[in-house]
């Protein structure tokens, strides 16, 4: 297998490991102090809150991320255009949804989302087929 074939299956394997790594820290990492019943200060992590269009919004992002990795994976396996197309979608909507969620989460999910970018600018690479 060629150099830059690994790299790019390297690449997207490191950018899942990171997106899923930060997103582990974002839904389970306390995000607010609430104030109980019995009247101490408690740390509430984004699962304990409950809302749901958060959740939504963390699920959507991880089946984007792992239909980056599949598709880099795929890609750089069998070289299909197809596959390199979608790679290249959900890449689109991983720095999108990083840059417009900057201030928020995007920013954690950024490196992700550039590691992911990296294995797609490798899916760009020719793939010539080594002589024997």
């Amino acid at each position: 297998m060629r150099t830059t074939r690994w790299l790019e299956i390297a690449s997207a394997l490191a950018g899942a490991a990171v997106s899923g790594f930060q997103l582990y820290h974002i839904v389970f990492d306390p995000v607010c102090c609430v104030r109980t019943e019995n009247g101490p200060v408690e740390m509430v992590s984004l699962r304990q809150q409950g809302d749901p269009a958060e959740i939504q919004s963390i699920g959507f992002i991880t089946i984007i991320f792992l239909i980056a990795l599949v598709c880099a994976v795929a890609h750089s396996l069998t070289n299909i255009t197809i596959v390199r197309r979608v790679l290249w979608i959900a890449v689109v909507i991983l720095i999108a949804y990083s840059l417009l969620g900057f201030l928020t989460i995007g920013l954690r999910l950024l490196p992700a989302a550039l590691l992911m970018l990296l294995a797609a600018l490798l899916s760009l690479r020719s793939h010539a087929v080594a002589s024997p």
